[in-house]
């Protein structure tokens, strides 16, 4: 029953899918497996392909290594950028914190100093409210 489940999914199908088919991919399979892992990564075009020195469930003896693969791949894919839609401009909340934030802070001179204003605690209860700006949003 499981391998009539396997085989039943198509993964070079799946891996031209416009969800999937720009997603940087990275096959990691055991040397026992590499078979299996090279036929799994054949599949996907946009698919590497490395092997691991560990067995079947290598988070159990070869998690370091494991880690630096992955952590290999992951550093060379290119920064995510984020492209601004023509009409999507700064949220109104934004500019209303960046006042309430400015208007908060304080300022030590040689002068006294005021220690009675808010310092971003709720009053009710002492914590510090949501943004720590003042009592406005607790």
């Amino acid at each position: 029953m499981g391998k009539k489940m396997n085989s039943s999914f198509n993964l070079s199908e799946w891996g031209k899918l416009d969800g999937v088919k720009d997603l940087p991919i990275q096959v990691v399979s055991s040397e026992g497996w590499i078979k299996q892992g090279q036929q799994v990564a054949g599949e996907l075009t946009q698919a590497t392909f490395v092997t691991h020195s560990g067995g079947r469930w290598p988070q159990d003896d070869t998690a370091d290594e494991l880690s630096e693969s992955i952590y290999e791949f992951v550093s060379k894919l290119a920064k995510p950028v984020k492209v601004a839609k023509k009409n999507e401009g700064i949220p109104e909340r934004i500019p209303q914190m960046v006042d309430e934030a400015s208007a908060n802070v304080h300022h030590h001179g040689l002068g006294g100093h005021d220690h009675s204003h808010g310092h971003g605690y709720s009053q009710e209860v002492g914590y510090p409210n949501a943004y720590g700006l003042g009592n406005e949003f607790s």
